[in-house]
């Protein structure tokens, strides 16, 4: 393989509708995954204030957010339900010098991801929308209408020329989190030792 520090490294951007499990498939595989060393677990800054329920995250102020992104501190940015989300810089070098990340993404900001990430991969979360209803209800934090307004959006098509991998989420997240398992074993051709020698030489 030519240019080991420019075509091994990959990001995998998890996506899904709200509910169908993001964080938690990410929490089982970094408890999984344990080179800490390859396996980079991206922590997004968000212009939201933690609350115990959502990701743990890096939290910023609007204006210092904003002067974050002047400052080139971030990779990708997007806006979505009026919050502000990053990918901090330092995730596109690791994925440069042959490393691989793992991201909770947004379905709008694949474009945008995809031009600095060519090699992303998409692991699309579907869940059963039954499911999906119950996970939501039983979180607390909307009503009947804006959970139905969560679920016609389930299916929101992925836009672009883009690699995904399908992964059902209804059941144990065990099952999920193999089935990702499996989609690295595939995707890894590159040796461990090589991973370490070529990140070592970029650090």
């Amino acid at each position: 393989m030519s240019d080991l520090s420019h075509t091994s490294g990959r990001i995998f951007v998890v996506v899904g509708p709200s509910g169908s499990g993001k964080d938690t498939l990410i929490n089982w595989l970094r408890e999984h995954l344990t080179d800490k060393q390859k396996y980079m677990f991206v922590r997004r800054s968000v212009t939201r204030s933690p609350d115990g329920q959502t990701e743990d995250h890096d939290t910023l102020t609007i204006e210092q957010f904003d002067r974050a992104k002047a400052q080139g501190k971030f990779a990708v940015t997007w806006q979505a339900h009026g919050l502000s989300y990053g990918i901090p810089i330092g995730v596109l070098a690791h994925v440069k010098a042959g490393g691989v990340a793992i991201a909770n993404g947004s379905r709008r900001a694949l474009a945008d991801m995809q031009k600095q990430f060519p090699n992303m991969i998409i692991i699309n979360l579907r869940v059963d929308r039954a499911v999906l209803a119950s996970r939501l209800a039983g979180r607390g934090r909307e009503d009947a209408e804006q959970i139905k307004k969560r679920l016609d959006r389930m299916d929101m098509p992925l836009a672009g020329n883009l690699t995904v991998y399908n992964i059902e989420n209804s059941g144990p997240i065990e099952k999920a989190g193999r089935s990702f398992m499996d989609v690295l074993a595939d995707l890894d051709s590159v040796p461990l030792e090589k991973y370490q020698e070529n990140l070592a030489r970029n650090a």
